[in-house]
């Protein structure tokens, strides 16, 4: 019985360790990866191989120098992607029962939430303060921002048919409520119909006005 039990434990320990090692291989590829986007002056998509090396969290060398390069990259993209956001917004499609503001004004440290368009007088104003880089996250995130309420905020901006457009997301509820937006369009087997749904925007957005 003994034996048997020393046998289990060697199979489990070699399993472990060959799975680390193959973990730490993964690590140095995409930090070598990252590297070399980051000498090509490619920072964006570096951060983004630096946050694969970040995601087994095993305190490995190799996490330490990649978190070391996304605490140094990470605010310089928060900060570029959040200017794209600059602006008057009036809303253009609404498509969501979580908020319905009628105008957003965002300047570079504050955003300003209006119930109608020709209110003078902002409903709510939230400062621009991006979530912290979590390592076990799925991906990097440059959109988020966390309000001091605790909600979880996602902006992006997106030119279609010639007209920028801004697309603000409630992620997460100050009582900790996620959400999550299901496109199930891509699965339509009709390739006409599927085509036509997919054109369609299904996301509230907003359009620049100033």
């Amino acid at each position: 019985m003994r034996n048997i039990l020393l046998s289990l434990i060697i199979l489990i320990s070699s399993n472990l360790f060959g799975q680390n090692n193959d973990i730490i291989n993964s690590q140095k590829e995409n930090f070598t990866k990252a590297e070399q986007l980051l000498k090509n002056s490619n920072g964006l998509e570096a951060l983004f191989y630096y946050h694969q090396v970040c995601f087994p969290n095993l305190k490995t060398d190799f996490e330490d120098k990649a978190k070391q390069r996304i605490d140094s990259l990470l605010p310089i993209y928060q900060k570029m992607e959040s200017s794209k956001w600059k602006g008057k917004w009036e809303l253009k499609q609404l498509k969501t029962s979580l908020f319905a503001f009628e105008k957003i004004i965002i300047t570079e440290n504050i955003i300003s939430f209006y119930n109608k368009v020709n209110d003078t007088i902002a409903s709510r104003n939230e400062k621009i303060k991006h979530t912290e880089y979590e390592p076990n996250d799925f991906v990097v995130n440059i959109n988020s921002l966390k309000f001091e309420n605790n909600e979880i905020w996602e902006f992006s901006t997106e030119k279609t048919d010639n007209e920028l457009r801004l697309f603000p997301n409630l992620k997460t509820e100050s009582n900790g409520t996620t959400w999550l937006l299901l496109d199930e369009r891509a699965m339509i087997r009709n390739d006409v119909e599927r085509e036509k749904a997919l054109a369609e925007e299904i996301r509230t957005y907003y359009v620049r006005i100033k």
